[in-house]
């Protein structure tokens, strides 16, 4: 990541010196996700201001512009979802392969607690493999396996003979106080 910020520092220098180009607008969106990976939401609205009127309007900026939406908000279903969705610009499905960690965290921790009158509490003492799978945007369930392990969580499959899309519905992952800790490095 430094060296795209590097790069998008050279950027701006050119483009204040006239130079001129055709993927303003690509690298117009590369920078809001930018600000937003590295939680700088000052100048993500500085930069925001910058951008001339036909860029706001336009469809690119308005999809990455949803992305933030979702980052902001931790709103990890919609983050997923606007992920799969046609119409992510240029190459910013790559860019967004960076958030997944940080909207799993949020995700789990959403998962196994909830928030009533500002209070969290641990509601959920297990969630089923299959659940995590598909929520949090796991490709398969040998990946979910090993997302899980990444997050420190425990769970027990030696009841299953084999890992399948139905039996991971039948394996539980356990809650632990490692992913509040993870939850409050976000």
């Amino acid at each position: 990541m430094n060296e795209f910020n590097r790069c998008q520092t050279q950027l701006k220098e050119l483009y204040s010196h006239g130079v001129t180009s055709q993927h303003v607008l690509e690298f117009a969106c590369y920078q809001l996700l930018y600000c937003f990976f590295s939680q700088q939401h000052v100048d993500t609205n500085a930069f925001l201001r910058t951008l001339k009127p036909s860029f706001l309007a336009s469809g690119e900026i308005q999809v990455i512009l949803q992305v933030c939406r979702a980052l902001r908000n931790e709103d990890f279903v919609l983050f997923f979802a606007l992920y799969e969705r046609n119409d992510i610009p240029f190459e910013c499905k790559h860019f967004l392969k960076q958030f997944f960690k940080r909207m799993r965290v949020v995700a789990l921790y959403s998962l196994f607690s909830t928030n009533c009158w500002g209070i969290t509490t641990r509601i959920k003492p297990s969630v089923s493999l299959a659940l995590v799978k598909d929520l949090l945007h796991f490709e398969s369930v040998e990946e979910a396996v090993e997302g899980v392990k990444q997050f420190g969580l425990v769970f027990d499959v030696s009841g299953v003979a084999s890992l399948t899309e139905e039996s991971s519905k039948s394996v539980v992952i356990q809650a632990n106080d490692g992913l509040l800790a993870m939850r409050n490095q976000q």
